[in-house]
């Protein structure tokens, strides 16, 4: 299918080893970039960046769903707990969809093709908050779940500098049954009691 030809992956192959980059101070990846650059290349990036304090990416979500849940998510799962500098203070991650592409794609590859609805990972959820503790800013939709995100928080952690807080749950619609979304309020209540210097959060 030719639309695919705009999705396909950017094969980057690194020779030879890159020296720390020190200026580098933030890292953008914007959607209209359709192509992917793989995560693991990411990683590599990322770990030559000592003084990394913003970074936005946001990739397409994957028209491949098998791929999208056996690779893909876990590959973002190894860059989030190996490869994000501790130095991040400002996270924005934005996964990109559209509709008509997704809805040719599952007429096309009913296999395979993406799901209507895109069911996030739990596992890259729980490792974004953990990862989260140092930041001041972080704003995520539709790469995680609200829900996956703050139902992992732990008593003892403190986001000691998060000031705003934005994360997308697929639970908040008119048609949501009315003990989830309580249930997700008063774990996002509960987590912000461990956030002393917030001021913003969006659900």
């Amino acid at each position: 299918m030719a639309i695919l030809r705009i999705f396909e992956p950017i094969g980057i192959v690194f020779n030879e080893d890159l020296p720390p980059l020190n200026a580098v101070t933030r890292f953008i990846l914007r959607r209209q970039c359709r192509r992917e650059i793989e995560p693991f290349v990411l990683g590599y990036l990322f770990d030559r960046f000592p003084r990394l304090k913003s970074l936005v990416h946001e990739p397409w979500q994957k028209w491949d769903r098998v791929a999208q849940e056996l690779i893909y998510d876990e590959e973002h799962l190894k860059l989030l707990e190996s490869h994000f500098p501790p130095t991040l203070k400002q996270i924005s991650m934005f996964e990109e969809t559209n509709e008509v592409y997704n809805e040719l794609l599952r007429r096309r590859l009913p296999m395979i093709g993406p799901d209507a609805i895109r069911v996030a990972s739990p596992a890259v959820g729980a490792a974004l908050e953990k990862r989260s503790l140092n930041c001041e800013k972080l704003s995520v939709a539709f790469i995680v779940g609200a829900k996956d995100f703050l139902q992992s928080y732990q008593r003892h952690w403190v986001w000691k500098h998060m000031r705003v807080l934005i994360v997308t749950s697929r639970i908040l619609t008119c048609t949501a049954d009315l003990k989830e979304i309580t249930s997700l309020l008063r774990i996002a209540a509960t987590a912000a009691l461990s956030m002393p210097s917030l001021h913003t959060m969006v659900l």
